[in-house]
């Protein structure tokens, strides 16, 4: 729904004025700097009223706070006019120190701290954020934000959950002290006279700053009874080719119930009863929060909420929060509702569930809540998959998705990563299981299992499957790991920040020690398609082979070994288990 610059003006006041506060850090005592930031904040609303600024509040919102950096780094600060004894907050210690941080950097370091810190966002968008509002090199803008923030920690103990809470407090965040924004018509009226009557404007400066002491301006509205959410109908998804989850319509038969859901933003707000998954961040929400579901769910109240970056979800017990689904409609297709049971997007025309290694079955659900989904106990891995198949939108289908422990789900394929597959539950997954519960505790988004190579096991062991095991988090990283099956399966150390076995990777290679049964170690190695020629030496023995090559036995592993690999044109070819050690 189309939302208009005085919403947002208003809507989102204090933080606007906290932007500028922090940005304008260091040129001069709190209390003028306190009301230069609510004169420069004012001014970034535009004359002309009525008009729409975006089709949602948060857009809106990101919107109105690039205006207001724009003219923060341009140090576009107008003189604040005559001051009166009023509600500039008491800054503390800690807020002295995080000042003082802030004033010894430049102004777009200040603006790069306030959007990682304050606004919750990851450098890619902290990064992306400065470039909008023509910021000189931010990437070295946010990079000095890191450092102002490691060194909080370091000199003062100020961890980096410590100083977003700091941010938030009335010290640096109007908001927590409640003041009001103006009335945007009264406010255009006032500037729109202050250019053909300079003494009228003084006056109205002396009534604005006077009112924003007082926390009344005559006519201006009133803070709301309960904190907002965004509702979002059921047609959004419907008019989008590609839906992601913020295009999810508000379910639940308590959706309406604004007690609950301010219950539950309260607690994003404040922080208390909160779990921190992999990869999130535990800073208040961004915003207005999207508001998936309010419900009842086996008895108990559960409201799902999300800003742009996170999930939060929040029951009797507290609140957690999990990161955002970054792939598109695979990610945001399906996510752990509560217990044993999940919420499916209002694509999905069919859900099936199954272990690793057992039968698809199919899961009913109502509303796109599913029915209870019970683990099966397991030495490893014991959570679900699911399998969706979609309707009405751009997706591959079926998709699989593996229930890792967080709010969302993990995307699982499998095959040549030029052309992956949705997961069978039979084949190779079934012994995969292990490796995957390993990466449980990292923010997984996708995980893709690729078999590229088989051999021979020295002594009539058996056959060996060399598999690929990729899995992509959260911000761009990942973490890439060939595995061993078979008699006395291993697999390689964990490679990061690659390329391997993606879809824009090249061929690949990889070695590991294997203990035969006899006792003695030998060395293996195995090449995908596109590896021509390996080439291992463990002391003065030596081997080669095209794609698969054995060297031992060796009395015990040593660290003194090479194995190279090449492909057709001599080229070398990475070699897992020599890169990721």
């Amino acid at each position: 729904m189309a939302v208009r610059w005085e919403t947002v003006f208003v809507q989102n006041y204090g933080r606007l004025v906290r932007a500028a506060y922090v940005v304008d850090a260091g040129q001069d005592s709190s209390s003028r700097r306190w009301w230069r930031a609510h004169r420069l904040v004012r001014r970034a609303l535009p004359l002309r009223s009525g008009r729409r600024v975006a089709d949602d509040a948060e857009a809106g919102y990101r919107t109105l706070l690039a205006r207001v950096l724009t003219r923060s780094l341009g140090r576009r600060f107008p003189w604040p006019g005559p001051l009166r004894r009023g509600a500039v907050p008491v800054v503390g210690p800690e807020h002295a120190a995080l000042d003082r941080a802030l004033a010894a950097v430049p102004p777009t370091v200040r603006a790069a701290y306030l959007l990682l810190l304050g606004e919750g966002m990851n450098r890619k968008g902290a990064t992306a954020a400065l470039q909008i509002v023509g910021a000189v090199d931010p990437y070295a803008a946010v990079n000095g934000a890191l450092k102002v923030r490691d060194a909080l920690d370091a000199d003062h103990g100020l961890d980096a959950e410590r100083q977003a809470e700091l941010l938030d407090e009335p010290a640096m965040n109007p908001a927590a002290a409640e003041v009001r924004a103006p009335a945007p018509a009264m406010l255009r009226t006032a500037r729109v006279g202050r250019g053909a009557l300079a003494t009228a404007a003084g006056v109205f400066a002396l009534v604005g700053v006077a009112t924003l002491a007082t926390g009344a301006w005559s006519g201006g509205p009133e803070p709301l009874k309960v904190e907002p959410v965004r509702p979002v109908t059921d047609t959004e998804w419907r008019n989008n080719p590609n839906p992601v989850l913020a295009a999810w319509p508000s379910r639940g038969d308590a959706r309406a119930d604004t007690k609950l859901t301010s219950a539950a933003v309260t607690a994003w707000r404040t922080g208390k009863k909160l779990v921190i998954g992999p990869g999130a961040e535990g800073s208040p929400p961004v915003g207005v929060p999207q508001l998936l579901f309010a419900g009842h769910v086996d008895g108990r109240p559960v409201v799902v909420l999300a800003d742009r970056s996170r999930l939060a979800r929040y029951t009797e017990k507290g609140l957690e929060l999990s990161p955002m689904p970054v792939l598109g409609t695979a990610g945001a297709s399906g996510i752990r509702l509560a217990g044993t049971r999940y919420l499916l997007a209002p694509w999905i025309a069919k859900a099936q569930v199954a272990t690793l290694g057992g039968a698809w079955q199919d899961l009913a659900a109502v509303d796109g809540v599913t029915d209870p989904v019970r683990p099966v106990p397991g030495s490893c891995y014991t959570g679900p998959l699911l399998r969706l198949t979609t309707k009405d939108v751009t997706a591959p289908s079926p998709l699989t998705l593996a229930d890792l422990g967080q709010i969302s789900l993990a995307h699982i394929t499998v095959g040549d990563p030029h052309a992956a597959r949705y997961l069978d539950t039979q084949g190779v997954w079934d012994r995969l299981g292990c490796q995957v519960t390993e990466w449980g505790t990292s923010a997984v988004v996708a995980v893709h299992a690729w078999e590229f190579a088989t051999g021979a096991l020295p002594g009539k062991a058996g056959t060996g499957t060399w598999v690929c095991l990729r899995g992509d988090l959260v911000g761009g990283d990942n973490l890439v790991r060939a595995v061993l099956l078979g008699p006395g399966g291993t697999a390689t150390p964990v490679a990061h920040g690659t390329r391997l076995c993606s879809a824009r990777g090249g061929p690949v290679a990889a070695t590991a020690w294997w203990k035969a049964p006899s006792g003695s170690w030998y060395l293996l190695a195995a090449g995908a398609p596109g590896v021509d020629r390996i080439d291992m030496a463990v002391g003065t023995l030596k081997g080669s082979g095209k794609t698969y090559a054995t060297l031992g036995p060796v009395p015990n592993q040593t660290p003194t070994m090479t194995v190279k690999a090449r492909d057709a044109a001599g080229t070398d070819v990475p070699v897992l288990g020599v890169i990721g050690g």
